[in-house]
């Protein structure tokens, strides 16, 4: 096939119909140009003169050089002489992958598409590691709208070239809002290629709209290689950035590797789990402070949260994302006191939206040193602009610095019964 001239807008319209947006659709044409610029040179090239129109007068006919000059004489549009020349280097050696792929790009560009093609294949069969010719068969292939195959091809150019990532990418973002190309895309995802991580983050971050997003994290899902590690994370982290708690927090359960992940918080016993960002513990990395999960002092076979800090950054130490629906809830841990004031750091529920604080909970004036002692707060979470809250671990500041440790454990956040109503 010739290299048409698409516009964005026409490269939409080529691989997916109406459905993609524009904006998409100079994704792709931006990636097909990309792919253009492989085709032509490839990787892997190594050829025996820099300049190899002076080679051939010299009398240097070597495949190599023969191939190059053919390559040069496309790049010419003298189609007739790219012809010839890739011949003559055939003639010579019948299976170099360079003369092949320039073979193709002569036909192609005489008109010859089908011939083109099955020169484009047989030279794939030859050589997977010729990138020029997975490009031009990748372009072939999406315009017939044969995806199995060209995702194949993408694949092929994923793993040897991560320099090409963001335009394949690109590629494979606007596939996932086809379902045909989303399914052609999924196998490839599912043999875990050293891409897919870095794919599926970009998905997540992309233009692309929420159901295509959501419906090819659920196709790597249910496939033989679920959604595990930071892939769990991709898309909750976007949807919490938007302020949609409920939704990131629906996506989550929905994975078979997330279901178990999510609580109220989630390890709130501090057994140092690891969850799934944001609905898992987010150490914020202050400086005047150090937390660490360790054995609870005390308590043998218990974990605990030990917090050493300053008190004078009046920071927050650490959080983690919850969703909890409109009602009456109750926030409840408990503290050790060990060196210094432990008022000076404690819990606090903050809708997430404007920063309002529900409740707070920590260490009291009774509370004595070197002794496990409970507390509770209720709080309420309104109907209207609460969509999702921070449960937020912080300091108060003082006029100096000072050294002290606290211990938390058992910290649960669970809905109560309302309150009785004041006679």
């Amino acid at each position: 096939m010739r290299f048409p001239a698409f516009s964005g807008a026409d490269a939409a319209q080529a691989l997916f119909g109406g459905r993609s947006t524009l904006v998409l659709g100079l994704a792709l044409f931006a990636t097909l140009t990309l792919l253009r610029a492989v085709v032509v040179t490839g990787v892997g090239d190594h050829l025996s003169a820099d300049q190899p129109q002076s080679s051939l007068a010299l009398g240097d006919s070597s495949p190599e050089v023969l191939a190059s000059a053919a390559l040069d004489s496309w790049q010419a549009k003298n189609y007739a002489r790219a012809s010839k020349l890739s011949m003559a280097a055939l003639d010579r050696s019948p299976l170099n992958v360079h003369a092949l792929r320039t073979r193709g790009l002569a036909l192609d560009s005489e008109g010859q598409a089908a011939r083109a093609e099955q020169v484009m294949q047989f030279a794939a069969t030859r050589s997977w590691r010729d990138d020029g010719v997975q490009g031009w068969l990748l372009r072939d292939e999406i315009v017939k709208h044969q995806f199995d195959q060209a995702f194949l091809h993408a694949d092929a150019l994923a793993r040897r070239r991560q320099e090409l990532w963001p335009a394949l990418f690109l590629l494979f973002e606007v596939g996932a809002g086809d379902d045909r190309s989303a399914r052609a895309i999924m196998p490839r995802l599912a043999a875990q290629p050293l891409w897919r991580e870095t794919f599926l983050e970009a998905l997540s971050l992309s233009r692309q709209k929420d159901p295509a997003i959501e419906k090819m994290f659920e196709l790597v899902d249910r496939g033989p290689t679920p959604l595990e590690g930071p892939e769990l994370s991709d898309y909750p982290k976007r949807l919490v950035r938007e302020g949609r708690f409920h939704d990131a927090l629906v996506a989550l359960q929905s994975y078979r590797g997330g279901r178990a992940l999510t609580g109220s918080p989630f390890d709130g016993g501090f057994t140092d789990k690891t969850g799934a960002p944001p609905f898992a513990w987010q150490k914020l990395d202050k400086p005047g402070a150090s937390l660490d999960m360790d054995s609870a002092p005390g308590r043998p076979g218990a974990s605990a949260l030990r917090v050493e800090y300053d008190a004078y950054s009046a920071d927050d130490l650490m959080r983690q994302a919850l969703a909890p629906s409109p009602g009456d809830y109750l926030l409840s841990g408990e503290v050790f006191p060990e060196e210094g004031d432990a008022r000076l750091i404690g819990w606090q529920v903050r809708c997430a939206g404007d920063r309002r604080i529900l409740a707070t909970g920590g260490a009291d004036a009774s509370a004595a040193p070197n002794i496990w002692r409970r507390f509770a707060a209720r709080f309420s979470v309104p109907a209207q602009g609460c969509d999702g809250v921070w449960l937020v671990l912080t300091e108060t500041r003082q006029d100096h610095g000072s050294s002290n440790t606290v211990w938390f454990t058992n910290l649960a956040i669970q809905p109560a019964a309302p309150a009785a109503a004041a006679k």
